[in-house]
């Protein structure tokens, strides 16, 4: 930096702030075209950012300018003493600088903070979760923008704006975190379906493998050109060029393991971190495991308890402990942890669906989402979209169901500061609620019986699932229905009372089907939409006539309707598809004579039923379009919104939203604090 400045007379690193010349020395070249010819294959060797490719010894200095061309000047006295002057004015600066360096206390450099603000009209996807590419230089993350679709979105670190990469399609409404090649050229994403890759440069997404059925988390991409990728059934592997997929990682059963994520290779490209996900989640794990051990044999290695994710970067692994980030020496040699956890920063957020800690780091550059508020606020709008009214305070919702008259809503949500999710009934008029269900574990998916008399819900209780139902006063004693762990979400109570639909995955499979539970008599469940794709929201239309669910057997979620047969209980006839994308929360009007949806872009959509014997409709027109805080807020936004029965007012549970919500914080020098 020294001689640069010497014979150039400019400063090598310049900038309007700290900030601004700390980021110039991340992402920046000097100009060369203003160094000497002959001192400049010295200059680059000595300002090379990689450490590895630096100048270690002054002894090689005088070789570089031996080696460098020599300038086409006119041979003058001048000429002949420049360059053994400067290797002179070199070897003394140096050797005062050491004596001065040695001499003294090195200051320590500070982390530098500065926050990244998204596009206009742009909010991050469900997870929040973004990648800093390895040589620390771009972030990429997952964001709605404006036109309520995901996009896959790069900011470099010395332009002020992030863009997104058009050729990138997403099935996905919540996409897992991408991850980057070790050489920062290409980003690895699943798109809903499928593993691919794309170059940020530009140019269109290349097929790595199908992963249909896989239900993938993150993943990590070695320099050997290896990508692992977390799965519900285990780690997988494949090769970055493409290929089939094969297993490195077995979901242990015995110890109730639900998935294998978050893996992140070390520096060696064989031994590589994860986390094994158990349900209930305190008994999840951090381990090592290695590439070069079969599935069956591998007896990881665990390092933590419950971290919510884990990096290794400059000697370190990173992990999270609540919402504070920690940082502990980890020895490659014996793959254990050594010393004791140093905190980075503070505030980092998570995602709470697969505990993902909402950061990731390089060498020298941190990127983390802070902790946004989980709040929801129950909100009635009209069929214009218009802001009715707001009822009660904000909270933890998850599901939301209307009783049919309009007077109440069963919501299930969770409680501040535990693993708990309760039932309460909310009064809409009076914007009060009474607490439910009172046990300790999770019940979920209420539904209310048609004439409002009862709820029923599913509940997780000692790691068992089942189906209750209750007096929606709260009177009397629960009433189990089934108990089956394969039973997921409650969707619907036909209108006559006799059956209760919900969706879980048929023997074998992960993927869900629409069951159907008869009320009376044995109550055995009865497979009513079943297929080799997802079936789920499935309701009876209030004339017991039609079945709508939404599946992706095209590819992509859409709407269908199909025939029912109300007294066998089973469907009886033709299927039509009425969408054209979908995210979920199909309702009928209750006079049949209305369907309505949310499309893929936020839309609230309305059909008219005609009401021949066949199924007829008219094409699905917008009512209005809800805005993308709202589609990220969930897997299945569906859930969080409800209409009356007569279609005029429509529920929601929007999010509380603060400016810091959809912001990334950017951290230099993060390792900084290990140095103190």
């Amino acid at each position: 930096v020294v001689l640069y400045e010497m014979v150039t007379g400019q400063p090598v690193f310049e900038g309007e702030t700290l900030s601004d010349s700390l980021a110039a020395v991340l992402t920046k070249e000097p100009d060369w075209s203003l160094a000497p010819l002959k001192v400049q294959p010295l200059l680059r060797r000595c300002l090379e950012k990689e450490p590895r490719r630096r100048l270690r010894d002054i002894g090689d200095a005088m070789a570089l300018l031996d080696s460098a061309p020599l300038p086409s000047l006119p041979a003058a006295k001048r000429v002949q003493w420049l360059w053994p002057g400067i290797a002179a004015v070199l070897l003394i600066s140096t050797l005062v600088i050491s004596i001065v360096h040695f001499r003294e206390q090195p200051p320590v450099a500070e982390q530098v903070q500065f926050r990244i603000s998204l596009p206009p009209k742009t909010v991050l996807s469900a997870s929040g979760a973004s990648a800093v590419s390895p040589d620390g230089r771009k972030v990429a993350f997952f964001a709605i923008g404006a036109d309520g679709a995901p996009h896959l979105w790069i900011r470099a670190l010395d332009s002020l704006d992030a863009r997104p990469l058009p050729d990138v399609q997403l099935d996905n409404r919540n996409p897992a975190p991408p991850f980057w090649s070790p050489d920062s050229r290409f980003l690895a994403f699943d798109d809903g379906a499928k593993l691919k890759k794309v170059e940020v440069a530009g140019g269109p997404p290349q097929l790595i493998s199908e992963l249909k059925g896989l239900n993938t988390l993150d993943g990590s991409w070695s320099r050997d050109g290896v990508i692992i990728i977390g799965t519900r059934t285990g780690v997988i592997q494949v090769s970055a060029n493409g290929g089939s997929v094969s297993e490195v990682t077995k979901v242990d059963s015995s110890r109730k393991e639900t998935y294998h994520l978050h893996p992140t290779f070390l520096p060696d490209g064989k031994h590589f971190l994860y986390t094994r996900l158990t349900d209930p989640v305190g008994n999840s794990g951090l381990f090592v495991a290695s590439l070069e051990i079969k599935p069956q044999d591998q007896n990881s290695k665990q390092l933590l308890a419950s971290p919510l994710g884990a990096v290794y970067s400059a000697g370190h692994l990173l992990f999270l402990r609540n919402s504070a980030l920690l940082a502990q020496p980890f020895d490659l040699a014996k793959m254990e942890l050594a010393g004791e956890p140093a905190r980075v920063v503070e505030n980092v957020g998570i995602y709470e669906n697969f505990a993902i800690g909402l950061f990731s780091a390089s060498a020298n550059v941190l990127v983390y989402k802070a902790v946004a508020s989980p709040d929801l606020a129950l909100t009635w709008l009209d069929r214009q979209g218009k802001v009715l009214a707001t009822v009660g305070e904000p909270g933890r919702f998850n599901v939301v169901a209307v009783a049919s008259d309009g007077s109440r809503a069963a919501i299930s949500q969770y409680e501040p500061g535990a693993d708990n999710v309760d039932i309460w009934v909310h009064d809409l008029s009076q914007g009060t609620r009474t607490r439910f269900t009172f046990d300790p574990g999770q019940e979920t998916q209420p539904i209310w019986s048609p004439d409002r008399s009862k709820i029923a819900f599913v509940a997780r209780r000692g790691g068992k699932l089942a189906l209750y139902q209750r007096a929606s006063d709260g009177s009397g004693a629960e009433e189990l229905l089934i108990e089956s762990n394969q039973v997921g979400g409650l969707s619907d109570w036909s209108k006559d009372g006799r059956y209760l639909l919900f969706q879980a995955p048929a023997p074998g499979r992960t993927d869900t089907d629409v069951w159907l539970l008869p009320l009376t008599g044995e109550r055995k469940p009865k497979l009513l939409v079943g297929g080799e794709s997802n079936q789920l929201a499935g309701h009876i239309s209030p004339d017991g006539r039609w079945v709508v669910y939404m599946s992706n057997e095209s590819g992509r979620n859409e709407i269908y309707v199909q025939a029912f047969d109300s007294v066998s209980g089973s469907l009886s006839g033709g299927k039509w598809m009425v969408s054209r994308g979908a995210l979920g929360m199909p309702r009928w009007r209750g006079d049949s004579k209305e369907l309505f949806y949310l499309a893929s872009d936020g839309s609230v959509m309305s059909v008219e039923v005609s009401p021949s014997s066949s199924f007829g409709t008219a094409a699905p027109t917008p009512l209005f379009q809800v805005p993308p805080v709202f589609i990220r807020t969930s897997q299945n936004p569906g859930t969080l919104a409800d209409v009356t029965a007569d279609g005029k007012r429509f529920l929601f549970a929007m999010p509380v939203i603060r400016s810091a919500d959809e912001e990334l914080t950017e951290v230099l020098n993060w390792s900084a604090v290990l140095k103190k």
